[in-house]
């Protein structure tokens, strides 16, 4: 059990899910609340105040935070704008017990979640539809390419209210409000009494390697590489090391087939199942070989991407590129 006594709620969900809305209202209504500012490089939009919701800095300054290990967690949200939690105020606040609460990216949460396991809750924010989702954003004034590049991404976040402590579906702002604030003051409680976070949870790490049209598995024993992460590490640095430990040089190779997602790598496939610990989330990495060779290493053997052996779900999306939920 963890020695810190302090709570992180981590709100996530979409851009303009209402999410910075909901947590305004229950920092104003709560005054054990307090607020943790995350760091971005972006600007700030009209009305934000510095060490309000954002500490605004500099892309200079950020890489210097990340080479200072002054950051948990960091990655390129948006092309060009990233976003860490600063790790000092986190460990501090925790240390002394307070009740922080900060909108954070689904994938920042997940690494949280896994450093954090006794003292974090996610909340996850879902809005109504995507078109309803546009429109809010469009009313705020965000940039029209804005907008798109980030519904190309919602599709990937919405899958991950399936990994979330707590789901609000916010279609009604004062019902939402009122959810917000139940759920803080409950798990605050239970918090206080049991010392318990986020449900207990297992990772499961799987990587496929593929080329354009063909699948490489082993020949014996579990098809897909695999592992469990080790202690204080994430999920995407677990699959990371599954590509250390293949029989051949793969690392340099190999790059994610959904793209470029900034410091994380978004897993294609995420399936959550019950276990004796509460929830085993297995995540599956795809990678794909560049100039893949004809013939399968020793011990490998190249199949179709409709083989058995793969995970249920895997192969529809293999040629999608979004990252689903299987219940």
């Amino acid at each position: 059990m963890s020695d810190s006594r302090g709570i992180f709620f981590m709100v996530v969900g979409p851009p303009g899910a209402g999410k910075n809305t909901l947590m305004n209202d229950a920092l104003c209504r709560l005054p054990w609340l307090s607020h943790l500012a995350t760091c971005t490089t972006r600007e700030p939009r009209p009305g934000e105040l510095e060490a309000d919701e954002y500490q605004f800095v500099t892309m200079p300054r950020f890489r210097q935070m990340i080479a200072g290990n002054e950051l948990l967690e960091w990655q390129e949200v948006h092309p060009g704008l990233y976003y860490g939690v600063p790790r000092l105020a986190v460990e501090r606040g925790l240390a002394a017990g307070e009740n922080l609460i900060a909108d954070l990216d689904v994938l920042g949460a997940t690494c949280l979640q896994t450093l954090y396991p006794e003292n974090t809750v996610l909340i996850f924010i879902q809005p109504p539809s995507l078109q309803e989702l546009t429109q809010r954003m469009q009313r705020r004034g965000d940039p029209e390419s804005d907008i798109q590049s980030r519904i190309r991404r919602v599709h990937m976040e919405l899958q991950y209210a399936a990994l979330a402590d707590e789901v609000i579906v916010n279609d009604d702002l004062h019902k939402s409000r009122d959810q917000l604030r139940d759920i803080l003051k409950e798990r605050r409680e239970r918090h206080r009494r049991d010392r318990q976070g986020t449900a207990p949870r297992r990772y499961f790490v799987r990587l496929l390697v593929m080329d354009d049209s063909r699948a490489l598995l082993r020949l014996e024993g579990e098809a897909l590489p695999w592992r469990l992460p080790g202690a204080r590490e994430v999920p995407h640095q677990a699959a990371l090391r599954c590509l250390d430990d293949l029989p051949w040089p793969a690392r340099g190779c190999l790059h994610n087939s959904l793209g470029h997602a900034g410091s994380f790598l978004p897993p294609t496939l995420v399936e959550v199942q019950p276990c004796a610990e509460g929830k085993e989330l297995r995540f599956t990495w795809v990678y794909r070989l560049e100039n893949a060779p004809e013939t399968a290493p020793p011990g490998w053997r190249w199949t179709s991407l409709q083989d058995p052996e793969l995970p249920p779900g895997l192969a529809q999306q293999l040629n999608v590129g979004e990252a689903v939920t299987s219940p």
